[in-house]
Formats: structure tokens, sequence, C-alpha cells
């Protein structure tokens, strides 16, 4: 029998002190975590898909590889990404100085600190990116369908 039935009450109205109390609250609890963790591991690995997709873009098809060089310029060009749209947010704030509140504030908070983690990441422990340097790699990217590394 499984522990959700066991813990069925039947209508009856439980001591909150009791062993069946805390059983219950403890199978709530790791339900609770169980979802929170399901819910970060998707999120990393779409964040994961995002990065690798980007890499594959910016390769050419002449390229068979890159050199360690050109994967940190690849690296600096994608903590970049961002420059444009938040050139574009200031731009529309300094237009519309009267308004009390800068349009699109939360946004450009959710760039910066998206910019911030990924600098940290990139200076303390590593950046991690697709294998560009070996030419037999750079072929699996290009054949790789990216739908495959979420969910």
């Amino acid at each position: 029998m499984s522990k959700d039935k066991k813990l069925k009450t039947g209508g009856k109205l439980i001591h909150p002190s009791s062993r069946k109390a805390k059983q219950i609250s403890r199978l709530e609890c790791h339900a609770g975590r169980v979802v929170k963790k399901r819910q970060n591991t998707k999120a990393k690995n779409n964040n994961l898909r995002d990065r690798v997709q980007w890499f594959k873009d910016q390769l050419n098809e002449t390229q068979l590889h890159l050199s360690k060089q050109q994967v940190h310029e690849l690296v600096q060009r994608y903590l970049q990404r961002f420059q444009d749209e938040l050139e574009q947010i200031e731009l529309k704030n300094q237009i519309g100085q009267r308004q009390k509140t800068p349009q699109y504030a939360s946004r450009k908070a959710l760039i910066e600190s998206t910019i911030n983690a990924e600098k940290h990441e990139y200076e303390t422990h590593g950046f991690e990116v697709p294998e560009l340097t070996r030419p037999d790699a750079v072929k699996v990217l290009r054949q790789m369908p990216l739908s495959s590394i979420s969910d």
C-alpha cells in the first residue's frame, strides 16, 4: 500500500502534533521540493539549450573548428549580446524623461542580472560552451537537434 493511501485520515480530525500529521507535513514538503527542483533543472536546461543554439548560430558553414582565441572572442560576443537592447532601453528612457518610473525597468534589471551572473561564471569557474576546437565535435553540433537538450 502506498504512503499516500496509508496517510488518508478518512475525514477524521487529527491532532497537529501527532505522528500522522508530521508524516503528512513531511510528504507535502517533499512534494514541494521535488517540484522546485524540477523547475530549476528545466530552467537550467533551457538556458543551456539557448546558449548552445547561440554558439551554433554563430558558426560559419566553412569553419571546421575554432582556435582557443576564437572561442574566447565568441564568448565575449556572447556576453555582449544584450548591449543593443540595453542601449534601446536607455534611449527610450532619455526620450521619456517626464515619467516618474523608467520604462522597461524590470527588463533592464533582468538583463543586467543575467549579464553579471554570466560574467561571474566566466571569470570564476568557467563558462559552459560547446566544444568548438575539435572538427568532429563541431560536425556533431551542426547535426544535433537542440530540442533534445531540454525536457
